[in-house]
This record gives structure tokens, C-alpha cells and sequence, in this order.
């Protein structure tokens, strides 16, 4: 099995969006994709789009995931999720390897889970869980309805690799596993993970890269290095800024 180092990242990682050039200095260290929370439970990650643009530019692999919150319609927070990821064009949401249900809060029930997979389906996502044993068991009474979806797992035991020691859910492998949480890589706060490459290889991968992609990645550099102060965390956008990053988006964005 061929396995692959990735971060994951959330709203809160950074005060603001994390730019191209983070993520290519997370590359040279050996991390080949990046997971961004598009749903924290009662909101969106509102850098998630240009977090998830700036990664695919960087030259990462690129998923979402979606922490379920039983406080609002199910449907509704897949959606949201949706939404933000394709906050400027829907192409984006088809580059995501994966879409991750995410379920660690407490009250989610097994149908709510099943709802937020049949959506992310429904959206032309593909799937996985992300839980926990503790939580799975502990929470949830250890369901096992979900043993045939992938799964990925934390267990900060530090290591990277995808033996499944403590199996639980009826699932017998991994996808995925995020071995060590909170860390500060780069000045920015990041989980980190392993996941099997043949979960996360396409045809892109193997180097047959669209023009449609070409182009996408070829615009969001452009805009990067024109409007380089809109990545910068922090700094408060003006109307004036606005209106040049507007004009200069629908130029380089639009087909």
C-alpha cells in the first residue's frame, strides 16, 4: 500500500486564507494534499474557497469535510458546504478527492449521517466518514450500517501508517488517519494525516490534466500575483480593493 502525507486545515488555522506560496512550502515538506473544512458545524469556513483554489494552484490534492451539527437541517449544512466551495465556480467542487462526513458532535444520529452521505452523493461528491473510535463507540453505540463506506480515522498515536489497531463500525481497513491533531507547521494550525493513495490517485494524478483545469489553475495564479494583497491574512478588504479584485476575478474567471 502506498500511502500519502496530508493536512487538514479549519477556519480557525489562520487569521485569513491560507496563501499559494504556504502551500507550496507545505509540498516541499512532503505533504501531497490538504483537507479544508467547508462546514464547522454551524457555519461555513468562509476562507474554504480561496484555501481550496490556492492548494489546487500550489499543486496539493485537494477534499472538504463537513463536521455535522444536529442544530440545523442536515440537507441544509451539505449544502452550505457546497455552496462555499464553489463560491466562485463550480468547477472546484469536481477537482475535491473526497467529500468527508465528519462526525464528532454530540447528537448526530446514524440518520442524520446516512441524509448527509445520500446528499453528498447527490452533489457528485464522493464520500467518506471521519470519526473517531471514542466517538463511535461511545456516542453512537458503535452502528456498523456504515462498514462498506470508507473510512477515516483519528487516533493520535504519531503514526504514519493505516494499520487499524482497535477496529470498530464493522470496518475492517482505512482510507485515512489523522495521527496527530493541532500542530503548528509554518506558523499555520494543521492536523495531520496519512491516506492510501489509491483512495486519492484519478486520472489527474497520473498526468492527464484537462485544459478546463489548465486554464482554472493558469487564472488563479494570475489572480494571486495581480491582487497579491487579497491573500494576505488579516488585512481588511476596502471598497476600492474590492472593486479592482471584482473586475480582475470576472476577467481571469470567466470562460
Amino acid at each position: 500500500m502506498s500511502l500519502e502525507k496530508w493536512i487538514d486545515v479549519s477556519v480557525y488555522s489562520k487569521l485569513g486564507p491560507i496563501t499559494i506560496q504556504e502551500f507550496e512550502d507545505f509540498k516541499r515538506l512532503g505533504y501531497s494534499g490538504v483537507v479544508v473544512g467547508s462546514w464547522h458545524g454551524n457555519s461555513v469556513n468562509i476562507f474554504c474557497y480561496r484555501d481550496l483554489r490556492n492548494a489546487l494552484a500550489a499543486g496539493l490534492k485537494i477534499a472538504t469535510y463537513i463536521a455535522l451539527s444536529p442544530d440545523k437541517p442536515i440537507e441544509y449544512q451539505v449544502q452550505a458546504a457546497y455552496n462555499i466551495c464553489c463560491a466562485e465556480t463550480p468547477f472546484l467542487w469536481d477537482q475535491l478527492k473526497f467529500v468527508a462526513v465528519d462526525v464528532e458532535i454530540d447528537g448526530i444520529t446514524v440518520g442524520e449521517i446516512q441524509t448527509a452521505l445520500d446528499k453528498v452523493k447527490e452533489l457528485e461528491g464522493k464520500p467518506c466518514i471521519y470519526t473517531a473510535k471514542w466517538f463511535w463507540e461511545g456516542h453512537l453505540g458503535n452502528p456498523t450500517e456504515f462498514s462498506q463506506v470508507p473510512l477515516w480515522s483519528a487516533d493520535y498515536d504519531d503514526a504514519e501508517s493505516l494499520v487499524f489497531k482497535g477496529k470498530y463500525g464493522g470496518w475492517d481497513s482505512l482510507v485515512g488517519k489523522q495521527y496527530a491533531g493541532t500542530v503548528t507547521l509554518l506558523g499555520i494550525k494543521v492536523d495531520l494525516n496519512v491516506f492510501d493513495t489509491n483512495f486519492t490517485e484519478d486520472l489527474m494524478d497520473k498526468g492527464v490534466i484537462s485544459t478546463a483545469l489548465n486554464s482554472f489553475l493558469t487564472r488563479t495564479r494570475a489572480i494571486s500575483n495581480t491582487v497579491g494583497r487579497y491573500a494576505l491574512p488579516g488585512e481588511k478588504d476596502t471598497p476600492e480593493l474590492s472593486a479592482k479584485f471584482r473586475g480582475i476575478r470576472k476577467s481571469l474567471l470567466e470562460d
